[in-house]
């Protein structure tokens, strides 16, 4: 049966509404005009506050951001109330809404597309912009605060300016044209109203419709935009002369701040992208992945080397400059994602007008800045220079430059196959496993910076301190690593042996370029051994201090050892909340590196309905499907050809399901016949020993978990996606990824054994509370991070 496109649905019946709707929608692209010229009286109140020495205009142009902050918040309200309303002419709306959509994705629109984004991050900035001039209230009674005051303000209004510009430009709030409107509800089959107003749209990319969605992009939003303050205190410091210590405080709060959202922001992206992609990790190198954390790094490189600056009053010249590269780096990142010069699976499409105003942009922050840094490069001498190499300030200095350093490798390496195909007329690809090859060795030595750093002492670090901080905790460490490969060699013992604990021989074939599957042995001492070793001697370090300082406090104060703890962390919040935040790190570091190293992959498994497949020492048994292959097989024809809807086949669903339900089964008997990629040819069963099948359970087994992975089609959109199902425990994950069937009731599928996922997520919550507890305000708090 044919189906009409022109008619009205029960429930929409919205006769006069269409040009209410618009109204809305154009009164939102209005108020992004009126911000424009908002800014331009905070500019010019600025500029005559600081030629007059007049505070009033100083104040009114505090002010200036509040009212910035509701305009544009009122902008993005309009459109998120279109999405609610369901206005469907409205081309953003209907490229990521339809009438089905849950409310939090219809709110999470703002977001979901080019367009909505860019004003969804003017929103942000904005917003930090107004608790920025709020802060002045206080901080304006500071004689520094007060003679910076304007120069922050016209900082933050060009940077404000520039993205309300591309918001106006991308237009968020478009509708289209009558006959566009018409031609989609052909090609769709989409019903009208008699206003000509659409009644569904196309909706959100399947991807999408995920509860990740909702959460980590405001997280990474809010991450990177939050670095414009710092930012223009930097500016603000550098026009004013003010280069004393208060703009190194306010940017120390403003930038850690940045770092907790961006932290969480690139966290959940990867566990989003392990939950989503069905590829069984959560790192692939990806350019848009790289992005997000180039700002992370120099992020953290300024968190360490301003405490420099506070403790001895050194490396100012660098610090800025961090504080430069930083923000370029958000820039940056943003022009990456969003140009689509960049092939990602995460990026927004390619766009040649707004690459061209990001690239004017962010070479504008870079050379303005580094002029303003030459221009007062002499005032910013430091009073004291480096003494040791055995010192607290070389190893934050030199974890500085590794940071920096690892920055500018991604980004080049993200970059070549675009630059080489520009300037050498050849494109050069680079896989995952190329930039495990070049990265590896920075992150080794970031992690064995994190681990001696702390405990060196400031100036110069002697003989005896080394030996009282690192002896004990050093063996510690190594018997630790030890019992770690014990405990490996219990449940993987095929990856153990002499000959793969001790060779390098596929990372120096993969030098010499030769062919090789993977980097590394799996339980080699390097990067395995190398990178357990010292993220166990972070966290004996830290331990073995932390019991040392208790103990003192607690003779010295006659206290017991819970009051000497507590009064101990909270006199110094900032020093162990960052030493809370190294344990997170170490924690997530030992998951990354056993989930990496050890996975079990078993790809392309066919096994039919009722049988068993093994992996590792786990069996999977499909044991029930939705329907019948032939009748999921006729409903998507029907689909396809237009002749029936989704409906017609599912109760309350806007797409057609596959789903195959599975059985998990333990058996501590059984053998791994499949470890880590690198032993495909040295004992591994990649290259020998293909997945077999088991017609009936063994005696041993037991029930763990069912899981129900399922192929779903979304007609609008004419595409499959999968969703993957996880059975999640501490020690291990089994994650399984269903492909498709075929008539002879035969299920395809991968499957992958996670190990140790559960210490990803224990590190992540580690880390952040430390630096929320670093970030506290708590009294008694002195300049210095660390004694």
């Amino acid at each position: 049966m044919d189906l009409p496109w022109w008619g009205d649905e029960a429930g929409y019946d919205r006769e006069g509404s269409g040009a209410h709707h618009m109204g809305v929608l154009n009164f939102g692209h209005t108020l992004l005009w009126v911000t424009v010229a908002l800014l331009a009286v905070i500019a010019l109140l600025c500029v005559t506050g600081i030629s007059s020495r007049d505070r009033r205009f100083i104040r009114s142009a505090r002010v200036g951001f509040y009212v910035v902050f509701v305009l544009v918040l009122a902008s993005s309200g309009a459109l998120v109330w279109g999405f609610l309303a369901g206005y469907y002419n409205n081309e953003y709306i209907w490229g990521y809404s339809d009438k089905d959509l849950p409310f939090f994705f219809k709110f999470a629109g703002l977001w979901a597309g080019l367009d909505g984004s860019l004003l969804f991050w003017t929103l942000i900035l904005t917003g930090v912009s107004a608790l920025a001039a709020l802060q002045h209230r206080w901080s304006g009674l500071h004689p520094s605060g007060r003679r910076m005051e304007p120069y922050v303000y016209l900082v933050l209004c060009a940077i404000i300016g520039f993205f309300v510009a591309l918001a106006i430009n991308q237009n968020a709030f478009h509708e289209m044209e009558t006959m566009e409107v018409l031609h989609l509800a052909r090609v769709y089959n989409i019903p009208m109203d008699h206003e000509g107003n659409l009644l569904n749209g196309k909706g959100l990319n399947p991807q999408l419709v995920n509860y990740w969605f909702v959460i980590h992009p405001p997280c990474l939003y809010l991450g990177m935009v939050i670095f414009a303050v710092p930012f223009a205190f930097g500016m603000a410091a550098l026009i004013s002369g003010e280069l004393g210590s208060y703009w190194v405080r306010i940017t120390r709060r403003w930038t850690m701040a940045a770092w907790l959202f961006l932290t969480c922001g690139i966290i959940l992206g990867g566990l989003w992208a392990y939950r989503q992609l069905g590829w069984g990790g959560y790192w692939a190198w990806d350019p848009v992945e790289n992005a997000s954390f180039l700002p992370w790094c120099a992020a953290t490189a300024f968190l360490h080397s301003i405490m420099i600056q506070e403790r001895r009053d050194m490396l100012k010249r660098w610090n800025v400059f961090l504080l430069i590269f930083a923000f370029f780096l958000t820039i940056e990142a943003t022009y990456m994602t969003r140009s689509g010069e960049i092939s990602s699976v995460h990026s927004f499409g390619e766009n040649v007008v707004i690459g061209t105003w990001f690239r004017i942009f962010k070479w504008g922050i870079l050379g303005s800045g580094l002029f303003l840094l030459f221009f007062r490069f002499k005032e910013l001498k430091g009073n004291h220079q480096l003494d040791s190499l055995l010192s607290r300030e070389a190893a934050f200095f030199f974890n500085n430059l590794v940071l920096v350093v690892l920055a500018i490798s991604i980004w080049t390496l993200s970059w070549l196959p675009n630059l080489s195909s520009a300037y050498f007329s050849e494109t050069w690809t680079f896989e995952p496993q190329d930039f495990n090859l070049f990265m590896s060795p920075l992150l080794a030595l970031l992690v064995f910076l994190t681990s001696i750093g702390p405990s060196l002492g400031w100036i110069k670090s002697s003989g005896r301190s080394l030996r009282k901080n690192f002896f004990l905790p050093g063996l510690l460490s190594l018997s630790l690593t030890g019992v770690a490969y014990w405990i490996i060699y219990l449940l993987r013992p095929e990856t153990m042996g002499f000959s793969k604990v001790f060779s390098i021989k596929p990372l120096t074939d993969a030098l010499n370029g030769k062919e090789t599957e993977e980097l590394f042995y799996s339980s080699s001492l390097y990067p395995t051994g190398f990178f357990l070793f010292f993220s166990f001697l972070i966290l004996t370090t830290i331990g073995a201090e932390f019991v040392r300082n208790v103990r003192a406090r607690s003779r010295l104060r006659g206290q017991g050892i819970g009051g000497a703890s507590l009064s101990l962390v909270l006199r110094d919040n900032r020093r162990y909340g960052g030493y809370i935040v190294h344990i997170g790190i170490a924690v997530l570091v030992i998951g990354i590196v056993i989930s990496s190293m050890y996975k079990i992959a078993e790809e392309k498994i066919a096994v039919g309905v009722g049988e068993y497949a093994r992996i590792g020492n786990y069996l999977i048994n499909p044991y029930e499907v939705n329907r019948p292959f032939s009748e999921i097989s006729e409903a998507y024809s029907k689909v396809q050809a237009k002749t029936h809807r989704v409906e017609d086949f599912e109760d309350g669903l806007p797409y057609l399901r596959d789903q195959v339900s599975f059985r998990i089964f333990y058996d501590p008997l059984s053998r791994t016949k499949q470890a880590h990629a690198a032993e495909d040819s040295h004992g591994g069963a990649h290259g020998e020993e293909a997945t077999h099948t088991l017609k009936t359970l063994p005696v041993t087994a037991r029930e763990i978990s069912r899981l129900r992975p399922e192929r779903r089609f979304y007609p609008k959109q004419d595409q499959w996606i999968n969703e993957v199902s996880i059975h999640r425990s501490l020690w291990q994950d089994v994650y399984i990824y269903y492909s498709n069937r075929d008539p002879d009731n035969k299920v395809y599928m991968t499957a992958y054994l996670n190990p140790f996922m559960g210490l990803l997520y224990i590190g992540t919550v580690i880390m952040l509370l430390g630096g929320i507890f670093a970030a506290l305000p708590f009294s008694g708090n002195r300049v210095g991070l660390a004694e």
